[in-house]
């Protein structure tokens, strides 16, 4: 099995500022989330969609009000 070498794992990303939605841009973004502990994942709001809504704001997702809801 081949490995990925941890540096290539996690780029640099751009920061797209103008995406306040999981259905802006039509959902061609990633979601990149960063735990306490510095674990890195990146998600496609598509797959966010499906448990939140398209319609929700990556501030309500931040602050962790959706997944409250849904968890």
């Amino acid at each position: 099995m081949d490995a990925t070498p941890s540096h290539l794992q996690h780029l640099p990303v751009r920061v797209l500022a103008h995406i306040k939605k999981l259905d802006d841009c039509f959902g061609q973004f990633l979601v990149r989330i960063t735990c306490k502990c510095g674990t890195v994942r990146e998600i496609k709001p598509e797959a966010l969609a499906r448990l939140v809504g398209w319609s929700m704001s990556l501030e309500a997702l931040r602050a962790g009000d959706a997944l409250l809801a849904v968890w």
